[in-house]
């Protein structure tokens, strides 16, 4: 302790009474734990007298030392070994692997806390630690260590680490190492891939190298035994050994009928461990020497609006003519011929025998002919290039289905059946849209969610084709990518059973599972690439628009968080954690965000606007990513479009951000650090700003064009955000001293167009919700800005997606209504055919008469007037005379024949009689037709009442009708027998 006077008031002429101030100090290091009390006797002396005080200094508490490890004397830390592949139960002694002890050394101890600090980055996910009265047992779950490489350590080091104070005070660490004994539980593998074997040569042969990752010097591996499983191979030790063996093919190759085989080779070590093994190995050739033929090969090109330079001197497509030997394709002399429109080179450097264009491509078609020149052959190979682009929009709300067991190569090859257009059609009709309505933006290949092995031989090549992921990445106009991946996600069976492809899932998020490094946190984010992705086969190339879906590592410190509350209509999906929200009444504001964000604002041509918005919109902490899209009305003017910073002195603490457009190009602020684009800007495109804090890097694209600059990003996550500012648009004019802040500003305020998506650390700023605004309007942003309206504009709507099975109960109805009408319809028509085919039957029935009845021409109603009139007959014979006759017919005498009138004559009488009589009865014409019963004595062949018989099984009446009939009477009329 040190006591000294620290005042008095000695200097004070009007003092009455001398005084002093004295302080005590402590000088020196004091321990609770040595002595927590301390008696001191104070002195205080003039000239004459001495005054003394006792002190008691009481020490209190203090957290001051960490805990610390028990170790075994002579030993620095702790050092086990444990069986490979061996899990050891932590709660058991006999098995442990080690106690850990700390103790805290203040007073009054606390509880320790133990953890495991992976200090090398080894797998130690099997490691665990189980606590109790402040000592804690370190033990390995299943499956235990692994030794063997590539993801196995002879050596595990790691450390524990003990935290006081129940885990919120002071650490201390220890050290650990485990030694592991190596397990023999691995057969030897090939070694040496890829694996080439040439044609035209009788027994070709190729060398392959066993190894096996045991620990050889357990004298457990080696010698190897290898035999092949597939003809008409066959394997045998190279000289030398060292686990080398000859493969060779009995027989001669032909790479234009065999380019690849897979053949299955079974290897065990000296203990018999072995496993086996199926390997490709491809066929090349060893002459170059078949003839070429003409080619004709379809290119499709498809990039975004103001991104078509990046297609400049890129790979297109490779020039296809037909040749049996693919192999030397490289070495062949290639060459443009002609094009229909710009200029095109087919062996640029590093793109010999790829078709690129040197000059500037734009939507349209395009034919280019080009020569193929291998040894003393010549063939042409024409190219039809297609090229449209589209709006970056597009890329914001497309949606992606992921898709097994294809290559992006075999989903676009007309030779396997072009499953582009069979998975088009299965979204289609999924989706219930029209085929022509999706847009496939690239196809891509996705990483393999599998962990492989390096060190073992790639998979045979169908099994690779098997296990391939692929993105197909989509548009579908008026329809919001979440609601398109959720119906996709729900019908992912039906790819299969209906349309034979295995959809694996749709919209994958790539932070799931992404492990990010401490202080940072992941935010899935979408950008499109400066440089076109190739899908390139024999007969058709796919050049796609280069999007990456990425994980993004982003400060854990930002302000950039999504909303607190959601509307009770939105809906977060599980599967891949995405937000949707209907949105329906800001639709008139419509594109929206994820989360009913308005994600444009226009600031109006007069000048002089500008829109605030809070600090927390956007963040600038290290690392994190920040983009926007904007469009200048024409003239193109300056005007600054971006900026991030305080809005009160002084602002040099604070590292700050601008962005404005200056003599036609963007020019950046990065605090004190300026950087021009020197691109220039033309007015009416939309162009796509971003730009990425990694560290001291600060990364910047605009459209196909990227950029790079060191920069000292001091900020700190201690700032008061309500200090910082958001403003887009300019700066305010009118009251305003904040643009007296950023002097190195050359305009604040004359910004003319629209500003939109404006996305940072995986969220959207809310264009509505701005603090202050002047002279600017959020919303959809005017087609006028890019001179891009149309007559019939479509508004951007989130269509609702009617249920599938709805659509089928509706069809079915359909179909059965359908059915109906054509059963009625197939009636209508039998029955007319029917009619046809009866009158058909009478060709000769032709009545070419012309009958003119008066009013009551025509037959009567029988029981109107007596028939009887007319059925009078001329000759009525009785019962005798018929049975007379039919003995007469039996005995061979012929009947008299006339006895009767004729017919013609019978019906001119009753013509006269019915004329001479007063009744008024139907007025009859008389038709000449030729008689067929002239000479009978029926009475009458009218149909009227003819049913009316006294008996109608009695047919003797047959008789009187005269010989014409005697037949028929004979029939009918004679005896049963």
């Amino acid at each position: 302790f040190s006591f000294m006077m620290i005042s008095d008031n000695s200097a004070d002429s009007t003092r009455t009474v001398y005084q002093a101030t004295a302080q005590l100090y402590v000088v020196s290091y004091m321990s609770y734990e040595t002595l927590s009390t301390y008696n001191l006797e104070l002195f205080a002396f003039d000239t004459q007298n001495l005054a003394k005080i006792n002190v008691t200094v009481i020490l209190l508490p203090q957290n001051t030392f960490p805990p610390r490890f028990q170790l075994m004397p002579g030993f620095v830390d702790y050092s086990y070994t444990v069986t490979e592949n061996q899990a050891y139960a932590y709660l058991n002694p006999s098995v442990i692997i080690l106690f850990i002890i700390a103790i805290d050394p203040d007073i009054p101890p606390t509880g320790i806390v133990y953890s495991i600090v992976n200090t090398l980055g080894q797998n130690l996910s099997s490691l665990f630690l189980n606590q109790s009265n402040n000592q804690s047992a370190l033990g390995i779950g299943a499956p235990g260590l692994s030794r063997d490489k590539p993801f196995g350590y002879p050596v595990y080091n790691l450390s524990i680490n003990a935290t006081d104070n129940f885990g919120t005070g002071l650490s201390g660490y220890v050290s650990v190492t485990i030694n592991v004994i190596d397990v023999n539980n691995n057969a030897p593998y090939p070694s040496n891939p890829p694996w080439l074997i040439s044609d035209g040569v009788l027994n070709p042969t190729i060398p392959i190298t066993f190894q096996d990752v045991d620990d050889p010097l357990l004298n457990h591996t080696i010698p190897f035994s290898v035999n092949v499983l597939t003809s008409p191979f066959s394997i045998s030790p190279a000289s030398g050994g060292n686990g080398t063996f000859v493969l060779t093919y009995n027989g001669i190759l032909n790479r234009t009928q065999t380019k690849n085989i897979t053949v299955s080779i079974n290897a065990s070590d000296v203990q018999g461990v072995s496993q086996v093994w199926s390997i490709p190995i491809i066929v090349r050739p060893t002459t170059n020497n078949y003839r070429l033929t003409d080619g004709y090969k379809i290119i499709s090109v498809l990039y975004v609006n103001g991104y078509n330079n990046a297609l400049t001197n890129q790979a297109l497509g490779s020039i296809y003519v037909n040749d049996l030997d693919d192999w030397s394709r490289a070495t062949n002399s290639y060459q443009v011929i002609s094009s229909t429109a710009g200029t095109f080179t087919a062996n640029s450097s590093g793109l010999n025998g790829y078709l690129a264009a040197s000059s500037t491509l734009y939507p349209g078609s395009y034919t280019v002919q080009t020569r193929v020149v291998k040894n003393s052959f010549t063939a042409t190979g024409t190219v039809d290039l297609d090229v449209q682009s589209v709006d970056s929009e597009f890329v914001r709300q497309a949606a992606t289905i992921r898709i097994q067991g294809e290559y992006p190569e075999s989903l676009i090859d007309p030779t396997f059946g072009r499953r582009t257009n069979k998975l088009r059609s299965a979204l289609a009709q999924i989706l219930i849209v029209t085929v022509d309505t999706i847009q496939i933006l690239t196809i891509r290949s996705a990483p393999s969610t599998q962990i492989m092995n390096p060190l073992l031989p790639p998979l045979p090549f169908d099994q690779q084709k098997q296990q391939a992921l692929t993105d197909v990445i989509f548009y579908v106009p008026n329809m919001a990518k979440e609601l398109i991946e959720n119906t996709l996600n729900t019908n992912l069976a039906l790819f299969l059973s209906r349309y034979g492809i295995r959809a694996t899932a749709s919209g994958p998020n790539p932070c799931t599972n992404y492990g990010c490094p401490t202080g940072t946190t992941c935010r899935y984010d979408r950008t499109i690439q400066p440089l076109p992705y190739l899908v390139d086969t024999n007969l058709t190339s796919f050049v796609g628009i280069n999007i990456l879906d990425s994980a993004d590592c982003v400060n854990s410190s930002t302000s950039v968080q999504p909303p607190s509350s959601l509307a009770a209509d939105c809906i977060t999906y599980s599967y891949n954690n995405s937000t949707y929200c209907p949105c329906t009444a800001l639709q008139s504001y419509a594109p929206l965000g994820p989360y009913c964000e308005v994600l444009g604002r226009t600031f109006n041509a007069n000048g002089g606007g500008y829109a605030s918005f809070s600090g927390s919109a956007i963040s600038n902490l290290s690392p994190t990513r920040f983009s926007f899209d904007f469009a200048s009305r024409s003239p193109l003017r300056n005007g600054l479009l971006l900026l991030y910073g305080k809005n009160t002195p002084s602002v040099d603490d604070y590292f700050w951000t601008a962005i404005e457009i200056y003599n036609s190009q963007l020019r950046f602020h990065f605090g004190e650090t300026i950087s021009d684009t020197n691109r220039a800007l033309n007015a009416s495109t939309w162009y796509h700003v971003e730009y990425q804090f990694v560290g001291n890097t600060v990364l910047v694209s605009v459209n196909d064009c990227l950029y790079s600059s060191n920069v000292s990003n001091t900020t700190s996550t201690a700032y008061d955000p309500n200090v910082v500012q958001l403003y887009l648009g300019g700066l305010p004019a009118i009251g305003s001293t904040i643009s007296d802040l950023y002097p190195s500003l050359m305009t604040v305020n004359t910004f003319n167009g629209c500003i939109r998506n404006v996305h940072s650390n995986g969220f959207y700023v809310d264009m509505s919700k701005a603090q202050t605004s002047t002279n600017s309007d959020y919303g959809q942003c005017s087609c006028t800005i890019t001179n891009s309206c149309t007559t019939a504009v479509q508004p951007f709507i989130n269509s609702v997606i009617v249920p599938w099975y709805t659509w089928l109960i509706i069809a079915l109805v359909l179909l059965i209504l359908a059915t109906i009408i054509a059963l009625g319809l197939l009636t209508c028509v039998r029955k007319r055919q029917q009619k046809k085919t009866l009158m058909s039957l009478y060709p000769d029935d032709i009545r070419e008469n012309i009958i003119d009845y008066k009013e009551t021409a025509g037959e009567e109603d029988h029981s109107a007037y007596n028939l009887g009139v007319l059925k009078k007959p001329v000759y009525a014979p009785t019962d005798d005379e018929i049975m007379s006759r039919m003995s007469m017919q039996n005995m061979g005498f012929t009947p008299m024949s006339n006895r009767r009138p004729s017919l013609g004559i019978y019906i001119e009488d009753k013509l006269i009689e019915q004329q001479a009589t007063t009744i008024p009865y139907a007025n009859d014409s008389q038709l000449h037709y030729t008689y067929e019963g002239e000479g009978s004595i029926v009475s009458d062949l009218s149909s009227i009442q003819s049913n009316e018989s006294i008996d109608e099984h009695d047919y003797r009446f047959l008789y009187s009708w005269g010989p014409k009939f005697s037949r028929l009477a004979d029939l009918y009329g004679g005896d049963d027998d």
